[in-house]
């Protein structure tokens, strides 16, 4: 009669433990389905160079992420995070006349994994979907060589109303200048969306990180973008973006573009900004 017990007390655990390790099962499950954030196993690390070309010009890129070049990564990560200053020396675009064969220009920038020319000539997009110490997804210049438009993309945001947004220049003056200073506040009517990833870790940007967590929300710019903990930021058609230029009185105003999932959506140009 003992032993019978005893065998009903170890079916009871048995039961318990297959019920238990059942809800952890699904909790991990839907937790991946329903977070954007996917792990790497390792840290990026790849040496890559891209060359297109236009019927007036060749343009190559090269960015060098191995290990040889991560302390200086992330010296310009921890400092003013300016993947465009002459301290780069593991990424740069150039451009070079067809024609002739001299280079127009060759500047530093940041990793980029797409490259497009448009009809004219004139502009070179480039576009990333490298997060590890990059600091923008977005990059335009004209031919000769001038940064018309720099962008960090994040699929999460903060959305403030205008008055939300006064509330919190009074109260956090030095991130709303670094924010501001790194283009990553934009208002659109009457929001104000705020970029906050990657701010730094002082006490006065970790307390404007929490105060805008509380607005967080999906990206203005598409539902559909994702990214990894440590790699990737997911946020055009990687097969073909299908990139189109648009104008207003022969001035460039956005770049429009493919998603994830084929949406289309578009960044303008020259967006309204605070005053510094």
């Amino acid at each position: 009669m003992e032993k019978k017990e005893k065998m009903n007390f170890i079916e009871i655990k048995k039961s318990s433990w297959k019920k238990n390790y059942s809800i952890i099962l699904a909790s991990t499950i839907i937790i991946f389905l329903y977070t954007d954030c996917f792990a790497d196993r390792i840290a990026y690390n790849k040496i890559v160079d891209i060359s297109v070309e236009s019927d007036e010009i060749i343009v190559n890129h090269h960015h060098d992420w191995s290990n040889c070049t991560d302390k200086n990564r992330s010296k310009m990560m921890a400092s003013d995070q300016n993947p465009f200053s002459d301290e780069n020396s593991y990424a740069y675009i150039e451009c070079i006349d067809k024609k002739t064969g001299n280079k127009i220009f060759k500047s530093p920038c940041p990793a980029l994994t797409y490259i497009y020319i448009c009809k004219n000539s004139h502009y070179i997009i480039g576009l990333s979907k490298i997060k590890l110490d990059n600091p923008y997804q977005l990059v335009i210049f004209d031919r000769n060589g001038n940064l018309i438009k720099k962008r960090h993309i994040s699929p999460r945001e903060a959305a403030l109303t205008l008055l939300e947004y006064n509330e919190f220049k009074k109260k956090f003056q030095a991130v709303d200048f670094y924010l501001i200073l790194k283009d990553r506040i934009i208002i659109d009517s009457d929001k104000v969306y705020i970029d906050f990833s990657n701010m730094g870790s002082s006490i006065e940007s970790n307390d404007a990180t929490e105060y805008l967590r509380k607005k967080e929300s999906e990206s203005h710019l598409s539902r559909n973008l994702s990214e990894s903990v440590m790699n990737w930021i997911y946020w055009y058609r990687e097969e073909n973006p299908d990139l189109q230029l648009k104008y207003e009185d022969k001035e460039l105003l956005a770049v429009s573009l493919l998603d994830p999932k084929g949406k289309r959506f578009e960044v303008l140009v020259y967006e309204a900004i605070p005053e510094r």
